[in-house]
């Protein structure tokens, strides 16, 4: 995906699965090779979106960036940016336990903690779609959580795979 060029910023998260997968509260989602032999992509394969996420600190009022490659059949299947109020106690471990147990409340993050929600445009299924979401943070904005959303899924117990690759979060 392309970055943002000559405009000022500083990246919160990259991740292009080639280096030690980033641990996960659960089984939902793995990391393999890319069929292309490009690389390394992550692999969600249906039931346990909640269990497929990221969560970054944040700063209040500033712009970001999210940005993700997708590769898939159910266009109701994708990430979106959750805007928390949660702090993170350890920002410099992606994904920390105690992070996840704090912004999560076990499955989903909390109303308490949801500030606003942000969704990336329809993918288009089949080859690999790329697109990203820009956004301005709230004053009260102290994290992002990059969460797998498949509600459809979810309620149908149905078992689709989507893939994901070049995961990148930029403060503007």
């Amino acid at each position: 995906l392309a970055g943002v060029g000559d405009v000022p910023h500083e990246v919160a998260l990259e991740l292009g699965f080639e280096d030690a997968p980033p641990s996960f509260p659960g089984d939902g989602c793995r990391v393999r090779p890319r069929a292309d032999g490009r690389g390394k992509e992550l692999v969600y394969r249906g039931r346990n979106p909640h269990q497929c996420v990221f969560i970054v600190q944040a700063t209040p009022s500033s712009h970001y960036r999210v940005s993700r490659a997708i590769r898939t059949d159910d266009s109701n299947i994708d990430f979106q940016v959750i805007e928390s109020r949660s702090r993170l106690r350890n920002p410099d471990t992606l994904n920390h336990p105690a992070d996840l147990a704090g912004a999560m409340n076990g499955r989903f993050v909390s109303m308490k903690q949801l500030l606003f929600v942000h969704h990336f445009d329809r993918p288009r299924p089949g080859g690999w779609d790329g697109s990203a979401v820009n956004f301005f943070t709230s004053p009260y904005t102290r994290s992002l959580v990059i969460l797998l959303n498949d509600a459809e899924g979810l309620v149908k117990g149905s078992a689709g795979t989507t893939t994901f690759d070049d995961i990148r979060v930029e403060r503007l």
